[in-house]
């Protein structure tokens, strides 16, 4: 009967790539340890770890370059949502910036919202008032959900978001008319 011999390939690829490691171990300093020890992975974790969790450290706590407060929406009561927005900016970064908003009641963000009144860039620690209107009846969050007014500038990359914006402090009716109401 003939037998196969599956394990003399397995070993000889093994022992390849062990020849290969100890290679590369005896170029590199930093991996000199034995294939059966595994401090080195410990290592080459931890130095690929460290940097990872700082960056994201650094991007967690600084602040967004832009101070957004709403101060009054508009709602229409057909739909109920909201189609007009007036927001308050202050650029608290240290280069100028050009804001484009969105609103929004879920995750995804809309199209840019039209600015109809505000500067077209806000100098460092400068602020302005907004009037933002949706570009259609898609972009209009809806009154009965909380939303959020977002700022998305290029330079710096980033995008600013204001606190939400609940039905208590909006504008909420079911009468097909156009109404305003000042949020605190």
């Amino acid at each position: 009967m003939p037998s196969l011999l599956i394990t003399a390939p397995d070993v000889t690829m093994r022992s390849r790539i062990i020849a290969k490691f100890d290679g590369l171990t005896a170029k590199f300093g930093f991996l000199t340890a034995k294939v059966g020890d595994r401090r080195w992975v410990r290592w080459l974790m931890l130095a690929v770890f460290l940097p990872t969790a700082g960056f994201l450290a650094l991007a967690l706590t600084t602040p967004a370059p832009l101070t957004l407060r709403v101060l009054s929406v508009t709602t229409n009561g057909q739909f109920e949502r909201v189609w007009q927005i007036q927001v308050a900016v202050t650029n608290r970064s240290s280069s100028t910036v050009a804001p484009h908003f969105t609103a929004h009641s879920t995750s995804q963000l809309t199209p840019f919202w039209e600015v109809r009144h505000g500067p077209a860039s806000l100098r460092s620690g400068q602020t302005a008032s907004y009037t933002l209107v949706a570009p259609d009846v898609g972009s209009m969050p809806f009154i009965t959900q909380p939303f959020v007014v977002q700022a998305v500038t290029a330079q710096p990359e980033s995008i600013s978001s204001s606190s939400p914006i609940r039905r208590s402090n909006s504008t909420a009716t079911s009468r097909p008319v156009t109404s305003t109401r000042r949020c605190r």
